[in-house]
């Protein structure tokens, strides 16, 4: 009989077994009945075995079982291998050693994480294209992303990523803005409902703290929309601390906005505090810019932080507002004296 690619497939219920369990794969047969005590399923390192049907692996396989059935489909459990790695799955006809069908890659850990990261080969080359595989994450948003860091700095505490090391999950590196309702974005925004002209919540620093997040109580008491802030001034509804942060066409960054749209928007908020009778007396507002707006400081800046390797930016102003602060009163703050 002649056999093609479609003939065999196999797979792998799992993209990452920690050592000493099972591996559970699922294989079916189209055309024919799989040859029981015959056909074999063989455990091979990824880099062991040719990439394509028709091909063949070297040596003996990490670990491997007959078919235990004659049928077109059926599960087959196999011991993982004992030394940890990345391998795949293939199905072999009559005790040969021709592939017939390919598994996506796996892992065999000492431990799995919820969400499990493969990259083949394990061994990288500067320059060349990599495949990264991963279970335990709903990737239906098309820009969710994948970045490698430097192994000697951390994604939560700086921002030291290698810049051309990263794509999208769907495999490009140019933004879909294609977002499921789940994302908490509109799905299918038009030009004008995508950032800077829409709330972005990837913008909203508040919205990275899980115990706000993960309670639509705490969310919805202390994440309101813009228009509200004026309603709740006149109304003397303002809690003790307020936030308010504009747009990307309020950022003052070349290209997504203007000066202009900045600071009409900072002096419309300054606006209402002065000419409310509950707040204007005892209410100091602080404004802070965004990078100086983006144009242009006559200072160069200092060496990179020694911190996360990362150069500075231009000096930005540190504003306070209100009735009890000193007129025209100027101070020069280190830098990063303010956080």
């Amino acid at each position: 009989a002649s056999f093609n690619e479609q003939t065999y497939t196999i797979s792998v219920n799992s993209c990452c077994i920690e050592t000493g369990g099972e591996i559970s794969t699922y294989w079916t047969v189209y055309g024919r009945v799989s040859d029981q005590n015959a056909d074999w399923i063989g455990i091979y390192k990824s880099d062991s075995c040719g990439t394509t049907v028709g091909s063949s692996c070297l040596g003996s396989p990490d670990a491997w079982s007959y078919v235990s059935s004659s049928g077109t489909s059926g599960t087959q459990i196999i011991s993982a291998p004992s030394a940890t790695g990345i391998y795949q799955a293939y199905y072999f006809h009559d005790n040969g050693y021709t592939i017939k069908a390919i598994s996506k890659s796996f892992s065999i850990s000492s431990l799995c994480a919820a969400l499990h990261l493969t990259v083949k080969p394990e061994t990288q080359v500067s320059n060349k294209r990599v495949i990264v595989s991963w279970c335990g994450a709903n990737t239906s948003d098309t820009d969710d992303w994948i970045v490698f860091w430097q192994t000697d700095s951390s994604p939560s505490t700086d921002q030291n990523f290698i810049s051309e090391a990263w794509a999208y999950t769907y495999g490009g590196t140019i933004p879909q803005n294609k977002h499921p309702t789940a994302s908490g974005q509109d799905q299918n925004p038009n030009s004008t409902q995508c950032y800077p002209n829409y709330y972005d919540a990837t913008d909203n620093p508040f919205t990275y703290f899980p115990s706000l997040i993960n309670s639509s109580e705490r969310y919805s008491k202390n994440l309101r929309d813009y228009t509200n802030l004026y309603s709740d001034i006149r109304a003397g509804k303002l809690p003790a601390v307020s936030y308010v942060k504009g747009l990307g066409i309020h950022s003052e960054h070349p290209a997504y906005g203007t000066l202009i749209a900045g600071e009409t928007i900072s002096q419309d908020v300054i606006n209402a505090i002065s000419e409310s009778h509950t707040y204007r007396k005892n209410t100091v507002i602080f404004l802070l810019p965004n990078e100086s707006g983006g144009f242009y400081d006559h200072v160069s800046p200092p060496p990179s932080s020694t911190i996360d390797n990362q150069p500075y930016g231009p000096r930005i102003p540190f504003v306070a507002v209100g009735h009890q602060i000193k007129k025209i009163m100027f101070h020069m703050f280190k830098w990063n004296r303010l956080v």
